[in-house]
């Protein structure tokens, strides 16, 4: 695997072309340059010669230390992904890991490139959740929530709409202003094969940092978990989901 390295967005709309893997790529969002064949042709000629010119590739094809990075990157057994939003700077922060038995890679956005660290498999979680500033845990015990279709039970609270949503002693998680939220996502394949994925979604207050996870059930139930955590509950989720899948596919 080759060092620290970054690509513009548009490096990655042709590279990624030329390799079959396509431009979506979770949770970035990779433009097309070029709305004629001509002008793509020559969009394509000007990334490829300055890929070459940075020792990336040689014509069309890329190094295969770099091919090796993308094709994980894009397509690895396991992918995780987090994007963060900075509330007083309404700013947006997008990081992806992906990972198999032998290579890990870890990215991020800025401004218009992508910055690709590889590391070891087993360092993909922790190096994604070390870009969260290190926060304590919100104060208090784990709370559920839960709620019911009103044709289970009509003197539910239960709204299609969450801000709705009477949480009761949960609600107290949102009773301080909030400094950032975001999401984490895992996509793993199932004993079939099958992508699958599971997201949960943290937030940092102004008294610590909690984590959410919604469980629904056939019968309409949402159960909602609010865990305080600094960080270390959402590790054990990701690993949890991963030994799971691991477990699966033995």
């Amino acid at each position: 695997m080759p060092a620290s390295f970054s690509m513009s967005m548009a490096q990655l709309d042709v590279v990624l072309e030329e390799l079959g893997l396509g431009r979506f790529v979770l949770p970035f969002e990779i433009p097309t340059v070029g709305t004629t064949i001509t002008e793509r042709e020559r969009h394509c000629e000007e990334i490829w010669a300055g890929l070459a010119d940075r020792g990336f590739a040689r014509g069309r094809e890329l190094l295969r230390d770099y091919e090796q990075s993308l094709r994980l990157w894009a397509t690895g057994d396991f992918v995780l992904t987090m994007e963060a939003h900075e509330v007083e700077e309404d700013a947006e922060y997008l990081y992806r890991g992906a990972w198999n038995s032998r290579l890990g890679i870890v990215s991020q956005q800025r401004g218009f490139d992508i910055l690709f660290e590889p590391v070891y498999p087993e360092q993909v979680v922790t190096t994604l959740l070390g870009y969260l500033p290190s926060l304590p845990p919100f104060p208090g015990r784990v709370t559920t929530s839960s709620t019911l279709p009103p044709a289970k039970r009509p003197d539910d609270p239960f709204d299609e709409d969450p801000n709705n949503l009477r949480l009761g002693a949960a609600a107290r998680f949102f009773e301080h202003p909030l400094a950032r939220l975001g999401t984490i996502s895992v996509t793993l394949r199932d004993d079939r094969g099958k992508p699958q994925q599971k997201s949960v979604q943290w937030f940092d207050s102004l008294q610590g940092r909690f984590m959410l996870t919604t469980d629904r059930f056939p019968d309409g139930e949402v159960r909602r978990t609010f865990t305080p955590t600094s960080g270390s509950h959402l590790a054990r989720w990701v690993h949890d989901l991963v030994e799971a899948a691991r477990v699966g596919s033995a």
